[in-house]
């Protein structure tokens, strides 16, 4: 996986996570809860790529082709 490929998927992510934090602060979460919020996300899809690619590693080629497609 390229850095740019990388990048581009953080940064088009980036207006959807910020109008989100947005609105859960105008509903009056406060700051600190909406940012943990997002590191919770963050840690949770930054745990669950390599358990993904883990288990696909070791899937059946015909699940593979069932997922794929």
């Amino acid at each position: 996986m390229s850095i740019g490929l990388l990048a581009a998927i953080f940064v088009s992510n980036l207006p959807e996570a910020i109008g989100g934090a947005t609105e859960l602060e105008a509903t009056g979460h406060e700051r600190r809860k909406v940012l943990r919020l997002w590191v919770a996300v963050a840690v949770a899809c930054a745990l669950a790529t390599p358990a993904g690619y883990a288990l696909m590693d070791v899937a059946s080629e015909e699940l593979q082709g069932g997922i794929n497609g």
